[in-house]
This record gives C-alpha cells, sequence and structure tokens, in this order.
C-alpha cells in the first residue's frame, strides 16, 4: 500500500486508523507524538505488520477520536475484529 493510499478494505485496525488518520488529514508525525509513540510502529500498525497493544491502541484512537471499542475486543491476549 502506497503512503497516500485509502484503505477500502477496513478489517483490520491497522486500517482503521489510516482511514480516521487520512479522513482527518493528519500525518503519522501529528498521529505520533500525540500518542506518545514512534512513527515507525504507528507505520507498521497501519500496515499490518504489527499489533498495538491494548493501551497503545487506546492512545491512538484517542488521538484519531475513533470509537475503537466499537469496533474490536481485546481477548486471550489478542484484538479480535468485527466488520464495520
Amino acid at each position: 500500500m502506497r503512503k497516500s493510499e485509502y484503505p477500502k478494505d477496513i478489517k483490520t485496525i491497522g486500517r482503521q486508523f489510516r482511514r480516521a488518520r487520512l479522513d482527518k488529514q493528519l500525518s503519522l508525525l501529528d498521529v505520533t507524538k500525540r500518542a506518545g509513540i514512534g512513527e515507525g510502529y504507528l507505520s507498521k500498525i497501519e500496515n499490518d505488520k504489527a499489533i498495538p497493544s491494548y493501551t497503545i491502541a487506546i492512545k491512538i484512537a484517542n488521538v484519531l477520536n475513533v470509537g475503537f471499542r466499537l469496533r474490536c475486543k481485546y481477548c486471550n491476549g489478542e484484538f479480535i475484529y468485527k466488520n464495520i
């Protein structure tokens, strides 16, 4: 996926975050500064190469002002995603 590509399929939390970030016209740097995480880490999350901890996911969701808890749940150490 290219940097500016808007995700059409948003089944994963990474794609949900990317879509919300692009909708709000925020850069990776904007979000990572506010969430207190690394830019590379957010990029990996958005590209489904890393799964954030629950705490980090909540921080990102708060920065992006998305209803994170409505879209996934944390169970037995893993995120379980729902289709939106």
